[in-house]
């Protein structure tokens, strides 16, 4: 090997090492920073700080015993909150007793307690009118423009019931009702800064709803999401009043109910631009819709298509032409009175 092969030589094995070098450091820096966040969230923990606490697990995915830790933490949570709400029962404070309830979804007894303290409010009757809603019915709450006829004034919107939990039911819009992009440009942009979810809180929410119908609509704490296949960035949680469904909560409630997968665009949705397939026979007409969730990256977010089928790499944010499905937590108890 001549003196020249040698220095090149040596070069490549210098720069090799040192590659190697960055990514051990890397790998190493990674490993202490995931450490230190474990620590932190153990520190909550014992704090008695469960909710926070199961966030900073749940950030953690897999690290350690991660995924236990967050179901231990949220568990320790709805017990704190079922402690709490036993404590207004007893206090006869059935009301707010029933509305605390209401927001815990495994913890057992908090269901059954939740009835005993509807029913000392609003007698049985009326409580036996809200069990009567079944999941799948459609509910009117609201009115917007949906037959692109102007001159008629606004029309009913209908909802999908799609759970219900205690006196509040979670509902979607039946059909496509606006076209617009989730963000006003194709920037990197989360689902708490964009301008869908502005609108959907904002304009939407006020003129879509009277004042005693946004009385009724609750103010839902959405959990961090982020692309269960690109693992992109998770956004904080938000709180909403209207919002789009994340992919995991279209999965959760409708996987198994391909009819409303599927979504069917108002005139108006039509008539304002929005984009509608006439590709596959049997299914012209329906839209692509909107989730919550990123996609390969932040400057997409994930949608269901046309035919009911996920698309997880999903669509710039900047696109226009796609539907909006609005998704809300109603207080059916304010919606009787």
């Amino acid at each position: 090997m001549n003196k020249k092969n040698r220095i090149l030589t040596i070069i490549l094995v210098s720069v090799l090492a040192a590659a190697v070098t960055v990514l051990l450091f890397v790998l190493v820096w990674r490993l202490i920073a995931k450490e230190n966040s474990y620590k932190a969230a153990v520190r909550l923990f014992e704090q008695g700080r469960f909710r926070d606490a199961a966030e900073a697990f749940e950030a953690l995915e897999d690290y350690k015993d991660s995924r236990e830790k967050t179901e231990e933490s949220l568990e320790k949570y709805d017990q704190g909150k079922y402690d709490y709400a036993l404590g207004l029962f007893e206090q006869e404070k059935y009301s707010e007793a029933a509305r605390v309830l209401d927001t815990i979804y495994y913890f057992p007894g908090a269901s059954e307690l939740a009835e005993q303290c509807w029913i000392k409010v609003v007698g049985e009757e009326v409580w036996e009118s809200v069990k009567s809603i079944e999941i799948g019915s459609v509910l009117k709450l609201g009115r917007y423009e949906q037959d692109a006829n102007d001159a008629n004034g606004l029309e009913d919107i209908e909802w999908v019931v799609l759970d219900k939990k205690g006196a509040s039911v979670f509902l979607m819009s039946k059909y496509a009702l606006e076209v617009r992009p989730y963000h006003t440009d194709f920037s990197s942009i989360s689902w708490k800064n964009c301008a869908l979810r502005a609108w959907l809180n904002g304009d939407f929410y006020k003129t879509a709803f009277n004042a005693e119908e946004r009385d009724c609509i609750l103010l839902t704490e959405n959990r961090r999401d982020s692309s269960s296949k690109y693992n992109t960035y998770k956004y904080a949680k938000t709180e909403d009043y209207v919002f789009l469904m994340s992919l995991e909560e279209v999965d959760r409630y409708l996987s198994d109910k391909p009819d409303l997968l599927l979504c069917l665009p108002t005139k108006h949705f039509i008539e304002r631009g929005g984009y509608i397939s006439s590709i596959k026979p049997g299914l012209e007409g329906h839209c692509w819709w909107m989730t919550r969730t990123p996609g390969e990256t932040n400057k997409l977010v994930a949608e269901v298509c046309y035919d009911g089928t996920y698309d997880l790499y999903g669509r710039k944010v900047g696109y226009k032409f796609d539907a909006v499905r609005p998704a809300m937590w109603v207080d059916c108890m304010a919606l009787s009175n």
